[in-house]
C-alpha cells in the first residue's frame, strides 16, 4: 500500500490490483535501518523483493508454484514477469497452474516428473543465456513445451516487452 511501491509496479507497467493479489508489503530490517519492499512469497515462506533501489530475496530461496487446477502450465523465470504476463494478457491466462522459478538456476533443481500430468506447457523464459538454458532443460525433456518468448524477442524478457509497449 505505500506509494512508493505503487508507484514502482505502474512504472513497471504492472496492473496495480494484479500485483496486490499475488504480492505483500515486506517491511524488515537490516544494518540497524528498516526498508520496505513489494514481496512475492515462494513455496517455503521467502520472498523475492523488489523496490525502485533494491532487488533481493529472504531465505530461504526456492520457485513458487500457484496452482488453479489447469491441464496447462506457463514457467517464468521471476515474479515480475509473472505479474507482466498477467497484465499484458487476457483474463484466461489467470487459470493456468504458474511455476514461477524466482531463478533461472533452480530449472536443473525442478522434478519434470511433477510436470508431466500437463497437457501443455509454456516457457516465458528471458532471451538471455540464463534464460536459454533453462529452456534447454524443459524443452529437452519429453514434456510438451512451447517456447513462447519468441512473443517478445526483440526484448529481454516479458517486463521490458511490457514496458516498452506502452512507450
Amino acid at each position: 500500500t505505500h506509494p512508493a511501491l505503487i508507484r514502482y509496479i505502474i512504472d513497471r507497467g504492472i496492473d496495480e490490483t494484479i500485483a496486490k493479489k499475488y504480492c505483500k508489503e515486506v517491511r524488515y530490517l537490516s544494518n540497524g535501518r528498516e526498508y520496505f519492499s513489494v514481496g512475492f512469497e515462494n513455496d517455503q515462506g521467502g520472498f523475492e523483493l523488489r523496490n525502485s533501489i533494491y532487488k533481493n530475496c529472504s531465505s530461504p530461496k526456492c520457485p513458487t508454484r500457484i496452482k488453479n487446477g489447469s491441464e496447462a502450465l506457463i514457467i517464468l523465470e521471476g515474479f515480475i514477469d509473472f505479474l507482466s504476463l498477467l497484465t499484458g494478457s487476457d483474463e484466461s491466462r489467470q487459470g493456468y497452474d504458474f511455476l514461477i522459478l524466482n531463478s533461472a538456476s533452480f530449472a536443473k533443481s525442478v522434478d519434470l516428473k511433477t510436470l508431466q500430468s500437463y497437457d501443455d506447457i509454456f516457457l516465458f523464459l528471458d532471451n538471455d543465456e540464463a534464460g536459454r538454458k533453462a529452456s534447454d532443460i524443459f524443452l529437452s525433456s519429453d514434456l510438451k513445451v512451447t517456447d513462447c518468448s519468441l512473443l517478445y524477442e526483440d526484448y529481454n524478457d516479458i517486463n521490458d516487452w511490457l514496458v516498452n509497449r506502452h512507450s
